[in-house]
């Protein structure tokens, strides 16, 4: 640390007047004085530190200017405190100097070994008459005239170019070096002749008349303008092209139509005398729904619709053109009382029956009609004995099991209402469908296993959780991390070592780390306080901290607490003043967080008071490990 300006005792500027009174005497510095409190009042009347915890004279120090002393205090022992002041003593026990501030300089821990070096100005004194005991170790800055601790320069320090501390190293100065090798002078110039590559910034370039770039106005005669115009006598051939070709916008004749369908749109609507020959078609011609079918119509190709003869009840026939020569047969629909049947002609003398499918010759099968047939409250037969038809069925189905038994009964008989078989040694499954949405397969995989999954899910089938195959964890499995089809209950989620209260612990379910905190309302001075843990740390603390309390929110109490020491069954805080007019501590609120188990720190004293075992409740809840 640097910059410290310590203040000369009166003491110690009378060790420096040598006995004629006429000017200095030479003397020694041989030990320093530490004291963990801020010292107040004047300075230079002071004969030894105040509050004074140790004198140690592991120091060492050295002249490294006329008005700086650079000193080095070292401190090997397992002392813990928190370093505010420092004396320093002659050879002879007189404190020559002091130096004090409020805020810690440096703290100490039992664990840790205390090095300080300070640069100490004197402001006031020549230090040409200062000397250091032989202790054996220093550690000054070093300079242009003393030797001692320095630090090599990086490479934005030497390119810097600023730091007047730092070493440049063989490699530095060659890295230095070399930049500037093949450089030319800053201040040089290059003939216009020199340039070879790249491209001129255009504000380099002059401005330059037509006239000075060669065949430019040779080139440009006789163009024409940018924006300029033809006649049409102008473009060769143009006024053939166009000769004997129609306007974009015209007409025609519906007699200059010669070929081609007209649009349904552009026949306009004709009364029937427009059309030749329709009324003589139709003279005479009964309704279809007419009673009196005399002079039936004769279709077109092979068919005859004609009234049916010689057979009482008979309504119509249907036959081939070769009527009554053996060659064709025909379709009788006959009425038998109120209702219609169909059936194959009876020709004897007749040489080809018609194969119709369903119609046996002479037998009369009736026909349904939608007066006494509604096919939408029929099941699709074709559809369930045919997996390739159209399959749908709609409305709601119900499909009755053949026993009573339940599932776990595992009856192999066919008593199940609906089975989905596979083929071979494939998957059984359902399809959820959801036309244009989703769609996906559930059923027994290839595995035994119930599975979701397929088409719109992707090629994925996910295991359908029961409690056959997923089942509450031990306390055992919850500890082990690499059980993964396990469930927690409630309870087990719980069950981890734990003390909730106004001082307490809990153990993180799943780890190694326990948390604990706590609440002291008791009154303490200045000095080391001792917090007993609820449960001593197995594997010892981690980290702990504390703050004081100040319920009665006085504003002249100023405490802050520090961490001495922390150990498997206590944390030990100290308790400081940031000013002496603070009142006693009246309580503060800790918190640690430390290991179940693995290697502590020793405890306290050898195991000290109170922390109780671990694990807690006689050992029933085991550590986690």
């Amino acid at each position: 640390m640097s910059g410290f300006t310590i203040t000369i005792t009166d003491a110690g500027r009378a060790a420096l007047i040598n006995a004629q009174n006429n000017g200095t005497t030479a003397f020694i510095l041989s030990e320093v004085g530490v004291s963990t409190q801020a010292v107040t009042g004047p300075l230079k009347s002071l004969t030894a530190l105040p509050n004074e915890t140790k004198r140690l004279a592991t120091m060492a120090g050295d002249v490294v200017a006329n008005d700086t002393l650079h000193v080095t205090i070292r401190d090997e022992s397992a002392s813990a405190y928190a370093l505010r002041a420092f004396g320093l003593y002659t050879s002879t026990g007189v404190l020559f100097a002091v130096y004090s501030q409020a805020e810690p300089i440096i703290e100490k821990s039992s664990a840790a070994m205390l090095l300080l070096a300070v640069d100490a100005k004197l402001l006031t004194l020549d230090t040409e008459q200062v000397e250091f005991g032989p202790v054996g170790f220093t550690l000054p800055p070093a300079s242009e005239t003393v030797a001692g601790i320095t630090e090599v320069a990086t490479d934005a320090e030497a390119d810097a170019g600023t730091d007047n501390w730092r070493y440049i190293t063989p490699r530095l100065l060659k890295r230095a070096l070399s930049a500037l090798s093949g450089f030319a002078a800053l201040g040089h110039k290059h003939d216009a002749a020199d340039i070879e590559t790249g491209t001129f910034n255009a504000s380099r370039i002059p401005s330059l008349a037509m006239s000075k770039i060669t065949g430019l106005a040779d080139a440009l005669a006789g163009k024409a303008a940018a924006i300029h115009g033809h006649t049409v006598s102008q473009i060769e051939g143009l006024s053939a092209a166009l000769a004997g070709k129609a306007n974009t916008q015209h007409g025609h004749h519906a007699d200059d139509i010669s070929q081609g369908i007209f649009s349904v749109g552009r026949i306009p609507s004709l009364a029937m005398e427009k059309i030749t020959g329709l009324a003589s078609a139709l003279a005479g011609k009964a309704p279809i729904d007419s009673a009196d079918l005399t002079g039936a119509v004769r279709l077109p190709a092979w068919t005859t619709v004609k009234r049916r003869a010689g057979n009482q009840g008979g309504l119509l026939m249907l036959e081939g053109p070769g009527e009554g020569t053996g060659v064709n047969g025909g379709i009788l629909f006959d009425f038998i009382g109120n209702t219609l049947f169909i059936q194959e002609q009876l020709s004897p003398w007749r040489g080809l029956n018609i194969d119709i499918t369903g119609l046996a010759p002479g037998v009369a099968t009736q026909l349904w009609t939608t007066q006494n047939f509604n096919p939408a409250t029929k099941a699709d037969a074709n559809g369930w004995t045919n997996p390739n038809a159209d399959a749908d069925v709609l409305g709601y189905k119900s499909f009755l099991t053949q026993g009573q038994t339940p599932i776990a009964s595992g009856q192999i008989d066919g008593r199940a209402g609906l089975e989905i078989r596979a083929i071979g040694t494939g998957a059984a499954y359902l399809c959820f469908h959801r036309p244009l949405e989703h769609a996906a397969f559930l059923g027994l995989d290839t595995d035994n296993q119930l599975k979701f999954g397929g088409w719109s899910q992707g090629a994925v089938a996910h295991l359908i959780y029961h409690s056959g195959n997923l089942r509450f964890a031990t306390y055992a499995e919850l500890l082990n991390a690499s059980v993964g089809d396990r469930m927690l209950s409630p309870a087990l989620l719980w069950a981890f070592p734990r003390a909730i209260g106004v001082s307490g612990y809990q153990q993180i379910p799943g780890t190694d780390l326990i948390i604990q905190w706590g609440v002291s309302n008791a009154s303490y001075s200045e000095g080391p306080v001792h917090t007993t843990l609820p449960v001593a740390f197995g594997g010892g603390c981690l980290v702990a901290m504390a703050i004081p309390r100040n319920v009665a929110q006085n504003t002249g109490y100023d405490y802050y607490m520090q961490v001495v020491g922390r150990y498997q069954d206590r944390i030990v805080f100290l308790a400081n003043r940031a000013n002496t007019n603070s009142y006693n501590l009246t309580g503060y609120e800790w918190m640690a967080i430390g290991r179940a188990t693995g290697t502590p720190d020793p405890a306290y004293g050898g195991g000290g008071g109170g922390g109780g075992e671990w694990p807690p409740n006689d050992g029933e809840m085991p550590v986690i490990p």
